[in-house]
């Protein structure tokens, strides 16, 4: 917090949400490395509120092309300028968490689609030893009729 209403940084008579953003002499160094240099003084004279939608929709003052630019920029910047933007971020979020969950989804289905096939041996039965009696615990099935195998003897 400061003691007054001046720029600490520069010699601007009175801080404002303009001079903060762009104005002060420090400020503009970091717009002037950002900027097409033919573009710098327009960029930083515009009204305010025009200068945010600028930045917002339109990278062509940037000196470097920017791809997704009202993507990248836009919801960084919306959330200062627009009081309702954080409903519109809420749906955005909402969207982006429906998504993700819908991929986990897709995901798991197609695990389950590309498991690898069992593949198993036949293992034959052993008489079990002398004095011994041996229960069947693999749930081996008679084929005739779908029945459990059952003891005999």
């Amino acid at each position: 917090m400061a003691n007054s209403d001046t720029c600490n940084f520069c010699p601007s008579l009175k801080e404002y949400a303009s001079h903060v953003i762009r104005c002060c002499f420090y400020v503009v160094r970091v717009w002037e490395s950002l900027i097409k240099a033919s573009k710098v003084g327009e960029f930083i004279s515009l009204d305010l509120a025009f200068w945010n939608n600028l930045n917002i929709t339109n990278c062509s003052y940037f000196s470097v092309e920017v791809e997704n630019w009202d993507i990248k920029s836009g919801v960084k910047t919306s959330r200062f300028f627009y009081a309702d933007y954080f409903e519109q971020e809420g749906i955005l979020e909402w969207c982006n968490h429906l998504t993700n969950e819908f991929m986990l989804a897709q995901n798991e289905a197609n695990l389950k689609l590309t498991c690898p096939s069992y593949h198993g041996q036949w293992i034959s039965w052993s008489p079990p030893l002398v004095d011994w009696a041996k229960v069947n615990t693999d749930g081996a099935w008679r084929e005739s009729g779908y029945k459990a195998a059952k003891i005999s003897g």
